[in-house]
């Protein structure tokens, strides 16, 4: 999608810390509007929910896309999920590309391949364990060595 389209399509809704389409608003509103309760732990008994009105919710979209396109900062959380949504995206060509440098380095086919599927599910996991402030896993496997 290109940066104009972003523009046009698409506001940052500071409720939801991202940016959002009004479809995709209009159904966060829908569903937002079930009432419920949940679970206090501490004091073992329910409580229920505070969610902010529809109307007020519809009203505060209307005025997002009724106004110029505005920036607002992702927050780091979404930042996290949109950068392993696109690692996942690039997974064939993850794949394809260590499966060839293995190939390079001498690797039989098929356990090139299933090299390169573990290398990339390492990675995959990195970036996660990155996301949630936790040590990569060669980090985690050295600290676990020196005990």
């Amino acid at each position: 999608m290109t940066e104009t389209a972003l523009a046009e399509e698409t506001r940052y809704w500071e409720r939801v810390g991202m940016y959002v389409t009004r479809e995709f608003a209009d159904q966060w509103i829908e569903r937002i509007g079930v009432r419920g309760q949940v679970l206090d732990d501490d004091l073992e008994e329910f409580n229920a929910i505070s969610l902010p009105d529809a109307d007020l919710l519809r009203r505060e979209i209307n005025s997002l896309f009724d106004s110029p396109p505005n920036m607002g900062e992702l927050a780091p959380e979404n930042q996290a999920i949109l950068a392993l949504m696109d690692f996942e995206r690039q997974r064939k060509d993850f794949i394809r590309e260590r499966r060839q440098m293995l190939l390079d380095d001498g690797v039989d086919s098929s356990e090139a391949l299933t090299q390169a599927k573990s290398d990339y599910d390492e990675a995959k996991e990195n970036l996660v364990r990155g996301a949630l402030g936790m040590p990569s896993v060669e980090e985690e496997e050295a600290v676990t060595e020196e005990e």
